[in-house]
């Protein structure tokens, strides 16, 4: 009984000095890789993009198979290369851009890439006039991306 007495409230204790450390430590887990823009206390993002993404109901699927990172829409994606970036859900400086090249109706990159861990997908034209979100699971070889918003 003493010991449920003085134990509890003791482990109590350095569980949370334990979950201070951790917090402590955690690199960049609140940040988005999105320019924002603060006006008095709200925070405002371009999702012009985004918009249009969903007005053109722009889709896209992710492969990454055989070493290479494949890219194919239903929709009649525009221009020669399209931007893949692979935001890591915690740690910011472990972001990867990657630049796909069209091989016909796909856009492909062989870059080599570590799927060690799950990776925030982002998937725009060279020009970011469209923008597309997805999320590739670690033990998955494929990923839907759509656009983030939806319109009316």
């Amino acid at each position: 009984m003493v010991w449920l007495m003085f134990g509890i409230p003791a482990l109590t204790v350095i569980a949370g000095f334990y979950t201070l450390h951790i917090a402590g430590q955690a690199k960049a887990t609140d940040e988005m890789n999105m320019p924002v823009t603060r006006v008095l206390q709200i925070q405002e993002a371009d999702l012009s993009a985004d918009k249009f993404a969903a007005k053109e109901n722009i889709t896209a699927r992710l492969d990454v198979s055989n070493g290479q990172w494949v890219v194919s829409s239903s929709n009649n994606l525009v221009g020669t290369q399209l931007m893949l970036d692979l935001q890591h859900p915690i740690d910011k400086t472990q972001d990867i851009q990657l630049v796909l090249e069209r091989q016909g109706n796909i856009f492909v990159s062989k870059h080599a890439v570590t799927k060690n861990h799950d990776w925030l997908l982002q998937l725009s034209d060279m020009n970011s006039q469209w923008r597309v979100v997805g999320r590739l699971h670690r033990q998955d070889n494929t990923a839907d991306m759509k656009a983030s918003v939806r319109l009316p």
